[in-house]
């Protein structure tokens, strides 16, 4: 037995492990001047997991540099031993694998060309020796070792009606005519073998295109979600965004609060500070409910033209002007709501009343004092079913002090 030969049908771990070229796992290769070789620049390589990094070795400190470049020298033996090895290894695999595909290949096109054949009515009659057969090939036969002589085709009326075309009328050395077409007075005619296999193809190709009609409407449905998710997504991230500015700016009315705390009675806060910090609030809150809406149109257009369903609404939240969450649609109505429960607008977040605004305490406790001497005033007594005021006059308090 020759060397190669014997090489050849020599088993190993590799062949063993290995039964497709494609699994077969590829080493880089190393030239044998790569610096990588050497003791000064060695460097191992991942890939290959048969020996260890020598330098991991407990004595390699005490070893000199002709021990150390002997051990680097078996690692990148045991490495081109392996890489060798299993590149020769995926060769075979891969010429195996093309001789199989190509001995697949030939069998199919003798199966192909061995399918039986049936003839075809030629039209003359056989009692005058001058009808013809023809050879077709039979379209979508299952058997292929026994020739089915059975006639396949109808005449062109029979296969309308989806009938089978019957002979019992005798020829009398004319065109031979079916049943159907010998009672209903017409030209029995066939169709040729190549408009079969037109018809077949023609066939094949509707179906093709339904599939592809039906893979082109999922196709647009899924693009139609991920455009509309992708709206949502850009809704989420501005509403993530205006919340936390809509945090920071509270914070800042918390600072400007604690410095009006913080400041003499006869100073305050200045109003162009306050100002910013309401203006702030207002817009933001205006900014992120324009793109909620922009972005909400966008998604209820989508919906509505590739028909996604009840669950693809285009529904937004959008924030009022107390920087609260409300559905879309509901928000311009709560606060036109607020509005008109509050006609007197209200003061911002930031904003206070000017203690030199504020009424004194000596003036409060005056008004009190004149409340209590005074009295309230007198309201009037209606009387049970009448529907008549009395009234408390002078003369009913005249006519009490006179009886005391």
């Amino acid at each position: 037995m020759s060397p190669a030969a014997s090489s050849s049908t020599k088993t190993t771990a590799n062949s063993i492990l290995y039964k497709r070229a494609k699994d077969v796992k590829r080493l880089p290769t190393i030239h044998a001047l790569d610096v990588r070789r050497t003791l000064c620049g060695f460097k191992t390589v991942p890939e290959f997991t048969k020996r260890e990094d020598p330098r991991l070795n407990v004595d390699w400190a005490r070893f000199k540099d002709g021990e150390r470049e002997l051990m680097v020298n078996w690692y990148w033996t045991a490495y081109d031993e392996e890489y060798e090895e299993l590149e020769e290894l995926w060769l075979q695999l891969t010429r195996k694998e093309a001789q199989e595909e190509e001995k697949r290949r030939s069998e199919a096109e003798k199966k192909k060309k061995s399918k039986p054949t049936a003839p075809v009515a030629s039209g003359s009659g056989n009692k005058k020796g001058k009808g013809k057969e023809k050879e077709i090939q039979i379209i979508g036969s299952d058997s292929d070792s026994e020739t089915d002589t059975e006639l396949r085709e109808s005449c062109v009326g029979c296969e309308r009606a989806k009938l089978r075309c019957i002979f019992t009328h005798g020829t009398n050395g004319k065109k031979a005519a079916c049943d159907r077409c010998v009672e209903r007075k017409t030209n029995c005619t066939y169709r040729s073998p190549q408009d079969l296999v037109v018809r077949k193809e023609l066939r094949n190709i509707r179906i093709s295109v339904s599939s592809m009609d039906v893979n082109s409407e999922v196709r647009n449905r899924l693009q139609a979600e991920s455009f509309y998710h992708q709206y949502n997504l850009q809704v989420i991230s501005g509403l993530q965004w205006s919340l936390n500015a809509l945090s920071n700016i509270d914070g800042q009315n918390i600072g400007l609060r604690s410095l009006d705390n913080q400041l003499p009675s006869d100073a305050s806060v200045p109003e162009d500070l306050q100002d910013a910090v309401y203006n702030g609030h207002s817009h933001v809150i205006e900014h992120y409910n324009h793109i909620a809406q922009m972005c909400g149109a966008q998604m209820k257009a989508i919906s509505s033209r590739y028909g996604l369903g009840k669950n693809f609404g285009g529904r937004v939240p959008l924030l009022n002007c107390y920087g609260e969450l409300e559905s879309t649609g509901e928000a311009e109505s709560f606060t036109k709501k607020r509005k008109a429960e509050n006609p007197v607008a209200e003061s911002g977040p930031s904003k206070k009343v000017r203690k030199d605004k504020e009424p004194e305490a000596g003036e409060k406790e005056v008004e009190k004092e004149v409340e209590k001497e005074v009295g309230p005033d007198p309201e009037p007594a209606v009387e049970k079913g009448k529907g008549k005021e009395k009234e408390t006059g002078p003369e009913e308090n005249e006519e009490n002090t006179i009886k005391e």
